[in-house]
């Protein structure tokens, strides 16, 4: 059942170790297991919660995937488990703690925002993606393999593939399904692509830290004006032989670099 938009969603989440709370936040089609190896690192210092967003993975479906739709929901979960919360975004989820550090600046001790930018992305591979999803005939496989082979066409990075295919779930007596709501998703794209023009009436002049994979072209020099209009004080480091999905690709650099700024 989907939740009318409006409302706080109450998000799903994976939880591991003990101190001061820290949410970590996935990108789009990204789940909180994702984050799993990361979230046993920080788990070592703090009481770490790697969050499902809304539409993904065991969170509730929901109308509406704005910044600020998705911004309440972790205000809501902050003020549950305890404020000031430390927040690491990626992607999608980066966005989310901007406007989450904008609008709710009580709430955050400090944030971390992976490989993106407050900018409006023209372009974007999702549309491809999510079409090739919700075109699957799932009724006629019972393997996740056969999935795999089903999208080849459509999607051929085997990586990209292989990422998404971890949304894809199966249940005894239901067959496989997918775990977000990917029609949701695909009718809000325009909205989760956006940074609307009307968010640079806020600003935080705490430190965030913005970090950058080395391969990446989500951080830009050309994005900083934007970045410095929100975020004044801004830091900004690089994680050398890393793409968009830094913290699979360089885990122990992304890490140490979270956890440093985090520790200052």
């Amino acid at each position: 059942m989907t939740q009318p938009t409006g409302q706080a969603v109450a998000l799903a989440y994976d939880e591991v170790g003990s101190g001061p709370p820290l949410l970590i936040l996935h990108g789009l089609l990204g789940q909180a297991r994702n984050w799993a190896s990361q979230a046993k690192l920080f788990g070592q210092h703090y009481r770490t919660l790697s969050v499902d967003l809304r539409n993904h993975g065991r969170s509730p479906w929901a109308s509406g995937m704005t910044y600020e739709d998705m911004a309440a929901d972790i205000a809501a979960l902050a003020e549950a488990v305890g404020p000031p919360v430390r927040i690491v975004g990626h992607s999608m989820g980066g966005k989310v703690t901007m406007v989450v550090a904008l609008k709710y600046p009580d709430l955050i001790e400090k944030a971390v925002v992976v490989d993106i930018s407050p900018i409006r992305h023209e372009d974007s591979p999702f549309y491809g993606y999510l079409e090739a999803m919700l075109a699957l005939d799932l009724e006629s496989i019972t393997r996740r393999g056969q999935a795999d082979r089903l999208l080849a066409d459509a999607i051929p990075n085997d990586a990209e593939r292989a990422f998404l295919l971890l949304n894809l779930a199966a249940e005894a007596g239901k067959g496989l399904h997918w775990k977000p709501n990917l029609q949701e998703l695909y009718d809000r794209l325009i909205d989760i692509l956006d940074w609307p023009d009307h968010l640079f009436g806020y600003q935080n002049a705490d430190p965030i830290l913005f970090i950058a994979g080395g391969n990446s072209p989500y951080i830009q020099p050309s994005h900083k004006p934007a970045i410095a209009r929100l975020f004044p004080n801004a830091r900004y480091a690089t994680i050398a032989n890393a793409g968009h999905w830094v913290h699979a690709e360089q885990p122990q650099a992304l890490f140490q670099t979270v956890a440093d700024f985090l520790a200052d």
